[in-house]
C-alpha cells in the first residue's frame, strides 16, 4: 500500500485478516513439515494410533518450539503446538493438569528471567547481545504421578522433549542442554511401565544423547526437530497414519557425545574459544564413523516408515561425463509412502586415503501405493568421485575401482555396479589457495583395511553380476586465476559512469541496520537492513533485506506515528522482550494510537528440518513461496539459504543448516534459491562463506584447516549450489579461515569463489563484521566484497579516506559498485517502481517529499 502524504511504500496490509496466500503457505509448511519428521522407533508396531484419548506429557507439548533463536527467527501469525495439533486432529488430552502446571512453572521462570535481565545496563551493548545469547530456557515439568496416570484413561502416552538454542553461542554439553534430565529420565520409565503405547518425540533443532534410552525404551521414537507453524498438525498427521513417516536422518546421531573425533576441543570445551582446529580431516559425520568402523546410534539418512520398498536398479550408464542410474521403487507394503534412494561410491584408497564412502546422489519418490512402483533416474558427475591432491593442487582420479551403492540409508546399501579407472586422471589443475599455513594434524584412514573390504565387496558384486563399466578418458582443465571480466549491460555501465567516487562509497555500504524503519521510499518494516535511498535520481533503488532461512524475518506488525514515523508494535526477536524498559520503550509503539500495518509471513521448518524430507521439489516449491513473500512484503535479499556443515553437535546453529553432508546441503540449497529466483528480482544470498561451525567467539574464531578439507566438506556444498542455481548473492562469515578474515579473503572470494567456480554474483559481508577490531573494511572491497553490510559512518569514512591514499583499489570499487547496481536495477524493487510496467498507482516522488 502507498501511506498517502508519506514517502512509503509499503507491501503491509491495513487488514489483519490471513489472506489466500497466507492460507497456501500453511499448507505448504504443514506438508513440509510432515516430510521432515524422522520415525527413529517403532516396536511393537506402536504407531500409527487413531485418535482418542491420549496422555501428553513433557517441556513440548504445549510451548512446542517452532524455530531456533536469533536472526533465524520468524514472526507468523500464529504456531500449531503439539498439542493443538493433536486435539485438531480428535484427540482428547487427558494430562490438561499436569501440563497447566508446567505453564505455570515456565510463566514463573520466565518472570524471574526478566526480573533479572531488567537491571541490564542499556548502555552496555555487550550486555544487550549477552541476552540473545542467553534466553530464557524452558522448564522440564515435575515428575509424573500415579494421580496423573489414572486421571489419564488410556494406554497412550506420548512425552515431548524440547531443546533450544540459537545464534551466539554453542550448546553447553556439562549440563542438560544436549542431554536428558533426570526428571525426564524418570518419567520415561514411569512411562514405558505403565502406557503400552509410550512414544518419546524430540522437539530439539539438533540431535541429543538420548543416554540410557534402552532402559526406558519407548513403543515409538520420532525426532520432530523444529517443524515451523504447521508443526503440530504435521506430527499428528503422521501420528494417526494420515501421513507415512519418509524423514530421513542427516547427520549421524552418536551413541555418547564422546564417540566423536576430536569432540573435547570443539568450540569452548578446550578453553580456547578463538582457534578451531579441524583434526578430523575429511572425516566428518558418517565419513568417520563408515571409515572407522564406530558403532552409532543411527546412521546418515536412516529413517523408517509405516511401509516398505524394494529398490531394483534397472539400468547404468555412463552418458558423457556423468553416470546415470535408473532403479525401480516398488511399495511392498500395506501403507502408502514415499521412499528416498540415496546413492553412493567407494573410491580406491591410493596415494591419498578416503572416506569409506560418499553420498554422490538421492531422489525421492512421489506417494506410492501399496503394490505401485516409480522408476528414479539419480545422475552425478563423475568429477565427483575425485579428492584433492594437495601437493599437486589438483582434482584426481585415482587408479582403480569404484564401488556404486545403492539404498535407503549409509548402512543399508547394497553394491549396484563398479566402475574400473585404469590409470590416474588428473581433472583440474589449479592453486592452493586458502589452506593452513601450518601443518594441521587430521586423521589418517586405516586404507589396507578398507581396500581388502572393498576388493571382497567387489569380488562378491561380479559373482552376482553387477554391471561393470570402464571409466571413460576424461578431459583435463586448467583454473584461469585473473580478476573477474567486466560483464556488465549498458544500462549498468551508465549509471556507473555517472557515478561520483563518494556516490559509490555509499552504493557499497549499507544505510544501517533495520533502517526500514526510517525508510524514505519503500518500506519493509523491520526487515534487517537496507542500501543506500540516496541515489533513486540515478536510477538505482534502495532495497530491502531479510534475515531468514525459515521464512522472513520482518514485523507482524507496526504503527505509523502522527509524525510518518514507523515503530514496529510487537519484537521481531525473543529475546527483545527481556530488555530493559528504556529500550523497549523506545522500540516499540502502542498499536491502539496508531494506524497498525500488518505483515503476515509464514514460519516453514528449520533447514535440517527441510533437508530430512529429501524432497529438492518440494524445496523448491518452499523457495517460491519465499520469493512471493518477498514480493509482497517488498523484500529484495533473503539472506538464506545457509550451507555451513553441521561439524559438531553442540553447535549453536546446527537448526539453520542442513546436514554434515556437502552433497545434501548443496543440492537442498540449490533446490530453495532456484524457487525464490523464479520470481523476477528475488534474489538469496548463500552463507556463510566460509568454514563457520562455531558460535561461540565467533567473530574471533580462526578455523584452521587444511585445503583438502576444506575444498571437499566444507567447501563442496557452496560450489554445487552456485553452479546448479546460480544464486544471486553470497555472504561471508564472521570467523577467521586459516588466519584471515573471510571478509577480507582475496583468494577465497575471488580465486575460488569467482575464477573456480564462476560466481557471477554479489557478494556482501555478514552483518557488522567489519567492526572495529574484526576484518577490515578497505580490505573486504579489495578482496571482492561488495557491499558490506548493514553499514556505518565508520565505513564509508575509512573507504574515503583509503580511496585518497590510494590503499583502496580505484577499480575494485568500482567493480563492486558496478556488481551491486547491476543486481539493484533488476531487483523486484526496481521492476515495480523503475521499470516500463511500473506500477502506476505507486509512483514514487523522488526528492519531493
Amino acid at each position: 500500500m502507498f501511506l498517502k502524504g508519506k514517502p512509503y511504500i509499503t507491501g503491509a496490509s491495513l487488514s489483519p485478516a490471513m489472506s489466500q496466500r497466507e492460507m497456501n503457505h500453511r499448507l505448504l509448511s504443514r506438508q513440509m513439515a510432515s516430510e521432515g519428521i524422522v520415525l527413529l522407533e517403532n516396536h511393537h508396531n506402536t504407531l500409527p494410533i487413531k485418535p482418542g484419548k491420549v496422555a501428553l506429557y513433557g517441556s513440548g507439548a504445549s510451548c512446542t518450539i517452532k524455530g531456533g533463536t536469533g536472526s533465524g527467527e520468524v514472526n507468523e501469525r500464529y504456531a500449531v503446538s503439539i498439542m493443538q495439533g493433536l486435539e485438531n486432529a480428535g484427540f482428547e488430552i487427558t494430562t490438561k493438569r499436569w501440563i497447566d502446571e508446567f505453564e505455570h512453572e515456565y510463566a514463573l521462570s520466565r518472570a524471574q528471567y526478566a526480573l533479572l535481565k531488567a537491571k541490564t545496563n542499556v548502555l552496555n551493548p555487550t550486555a544487550i547481545i549477552d541476552i540473545m545469547k542467553d534466553p530464557p530456557m524452558l522448564p522440564y515439568g515435575r515428575v509424573i504421578t500415579q494421580q496423573d496416570i489414572e486421571e489419564s484413561q488410556t494406554d497412550t502416552a506420548i512425552y515431548i522433549v524440547a531443546r533450544q538454542a540459537g545464534e551466539g553461542t554453542d550448546k553447553k554439553l556439562d549440563n542438560e542442554e544436549f542431554h536428558l534430565t533426570w526428571i525426564e529420565k524418570e518419567n520415561l520409565k514411569i512411562l514405558a511401565q505403565n502406557y503400552a503405547r509410550p512414544i518419546l518425540v524430540i522437539n530439539s533443532g539438533a540431535q541429543m544423547d538420548l543416554g540410557e534410552y534402552e532402559e526406558f525404551e519407548a513403543g515409538a521414537l520420532l525426532y520432530f526437530c523444529q517443524q515451523g507453524e504447521e508443526g503440530g498438525n504435521a506430527l499428528a498427521d503422521l501420528l494417526t497414519g494420515k501421513v507415512t513417516p519418509s524423514g530421513k536422518l542427516t547427520s549421524t546421531w552418536l551413541n555418547q557425545y564422546e564417540d566423536l573425533p576430536f569432540g573435547e576441543e570443539y568450540s569452548y570445551l578446550n578453553g580456547d574459544t578463538k582457534h578451531a582446529c579441524y583434526k578430523e580431516g575429511i572425516f566428518v559425520g558418517y565419513r568417520y564413523f563408515d571409515t572407522f568402523d564406530k558403532p552409532c546410534r543411527y546412521p546418515f539418512g536412516y529413517g523408517q516408515s509405516y511401509t516398505t520398498f524394494a529398490i531394483e536398479p534397472t539400468n547404468i550408464q555412463i552418458v558423457g561425463d556423468a553416470v546415470q542410474v535408473v532403479v525401480k521403487v516398488t511399495n511392498t507394503g500395506g501403507y502408502p509412502g514415499k521412499e528416498v534412494v540415496q546413492l553412493y561410491a567407494s573410491c580406491p584408497q591410493g596415494t591419498l586415503d578416503k572416506e569409506y564412502q560418499r553420498l554422490v546422489d538421492f531422489e525421492k519418490t512421489h506417494v506410492l501405493k501399496p503394490g505401485h512402483f516409480q522408476s528414479l533416474v539419480l545422475t552425478f558427475p563423475i568429477e565427483a568421485l575425485t579428492s584433492y591432491h594437495t601437493k599437486k593442487a589438483a582434482w584426481i582420479l585415482e587408479k582403480g575401482m569404484y564401488l556404486l551403492r545403492i539404498g535407503n540409508s549409509s548402512v543399508h546399501t547394497r553394491v549396484c555396479a563398479l566402475l574400473e579407472n585404469e590409470k590416474l586422471q588428473t581433472l583440474v589443475n589449479g592453486k592452493n589457495l586458502c589452506g593452513s599455513r601450518h601443518q594441521v594434524t587430521e586423521l589418517f584412514a586405516p586404507k589396507e583395511t578398507i581396500q581388502a573390504k572393498l576388493d571382497t565387496q567387489a569380488d562378491q558384486a561380479r559373482k552376482e553380476g553387477v554391471v561393470q563399466l570402464a571409466m571413460p578418458k576424461l578431459l583435463e582443465r586448467g583454473i584461469v586465476y585473473c580478476d573477474p571480466k567486466w560483464d556488465f549491460d549498458g544500462k549498468t555501465m551508465e549509471i556507473l559512469h555517472s557515478l561520483t567516487p563518494r556516490e559509490m562509497i555509499e552504493l557499497v555500504v549499507g544505510a544501517g541496520y533495520e533502517t526500514s524503519l526510517q525508510a524514505k521510499y519503500i518500506a519493509a518494516f523491520a526487515s534487517v537492513g537496507k542500501s543506500t535511498d540516496q541515489l533513486w535520481k540515478k536510477g538505482i533503488p534502495g532495497v530491502n533485506f531479510s534475515d531468514g532461512p525459515a521464512g522472513l524475518r520482518i514485523a507482524k506488525a507496526a504503527a505509523v506515528r502522527k509524525s510518518g514515523l514507523l515503530r514496529t508494535s510487537e519484537f521481531t526477536m525473543s529475546f527483545m522482550e527481556f530488555l530493559p524498559r528504556p529500550i523497549k520503550s523506545f522500540m516499540l509503539v502502542n498499536p491502539k494510537k496508531d494506524v497498525v500495518l500488518y505483515q503476515h509471513v509464514t514460519a516453514f521448518p528449520v533447514e535440517t528440518a527441510m533437508a530430512q524430507s529429501w524432497n529438492q521439489k518440494l524445496c523448491k516449491a518452499v523457495g517460491q513461496a519465499m520469493g512471493e513473500e518477498m514480493n509482497e512484503y517488498l523484500v529484495t535479499y533473503w539472506l538464506a539459504p545457509a550451507l555451513n556443515i553441521q561439524k559438531n553437535p553442540l553447535g549453536g546453529r546446527n537448526f539453520e543448516y542442513y546436514s554434515e553432508d556437502p552433497i545434501v546441503s548443496g543440492k537442498i540449497a540449490a533446490a530453495v534459491v532456484q524457487g525464490v529466483q523464479t520470481l523476477p528480482g528475488t534474489y538469496a544470498v548463500i552463507k556463510h562463506f566460509a568454514a563457520n561451525n562455531q558460535e561461540s567467539d565467533r567473530t574471533q574464531s580462526d578455523s584452521i584447516v587444511d585445503e583438502r578439507a576444506l575444498r571437499e566438506i566444507y567447501l563442496k556444498g557452496f560450489a554445487y549450489c552456485i553452479q546448479a542455481s546460480k544464486p544471486a548473492a553470497l555472504m561471508s562469515s564472521y570467523n577467521k579461515l586459516n588466519g584471515i578474515y573471510t571478509a577480507d579473503d582475496k583468494a577465497l572470494l575471488t580465486g575460488i569463489l569467482r575464477n573456480e567456480w564462476g560466481f557471477e554474483g554479489l557478494v556482501m559481508t555478514d552483518w557488522y563484521a567489519t567492526a572495529k577490531g574484526l576484518a577490515s573494511n578497505v580490505k573486504c572491497i579489495n578482496a571482492g566484497n561488495d557491499l558490506i553490510m548493514p553499514g556505518t559512518g565508520r565505513a564509508k569514512k575509512q573507504l574515503a579516506k583509503a580511496l585518497q591514499d590510494h590503499t583502496l583499489s580505484y577499480e575494485a570499487l568500482r567493480l563492486s559498485a558496478a556488481r551491486v547496481i547491476d543486481e539493484f536495477i533488476h531487483s523486484n524493487v526496481a521492476l515495480r517502481f523503475l521499470g516500463p510496467d511500473k506500477d502506476k498507482d505507486h509512483d514514487l516522488i523522488i526528492g519531493n517529499e
